[in-house]
């Protein structure tokens, strides 16, 4: 099992679910709030989908980068980019058995 699959599956698992329904809870939430935060009101209608899961993962990633380039260093955001970035796969590829998800075809 690879490092960011005992993340996923290890202590985050345990504090925070199954990644899927978190990160669509995620999305809901970040599509509401840029829906309320839109001054339009004929564009506001469908915003609340406008984020979905697999972008939270990106985003996710996205927001462990730039926590990378800023002045401190952490090697946890390296390993939470792969941690994120193996949620993304399983929420791309749900139906992959076991041995694929650890690299055995």
């Amino acid at each position: 099992m690879s490092d960011a699959a005992k993340l996923v599956d290890g202590e985050r698992q345990a504090m925070y679910g199954d990644p899927r329904p978190n990160f669509e809870r995620i999305a809901a939430l970040w599509g509401a709030y840029l829906a309320e935060r839109e001054a339009i009101p004929e564009v506001v209608s469908g915003l609340e989908d406008l984020v979905q899961a697999e972008q939270v993962a990106d985003m996710m990633i996205l927001l462990k980068l730039a926590r990378d380039m800023g002045p401190g260093d952490c090697p946890d955001n390296m390993l939470d980019v792969q941690g994120y970035a193996e949620i993304k796969r399983r929420l791309k590829y749900p139906t992959k058995s076991a041995e694929q998800k650890d690299g055995v075809v």
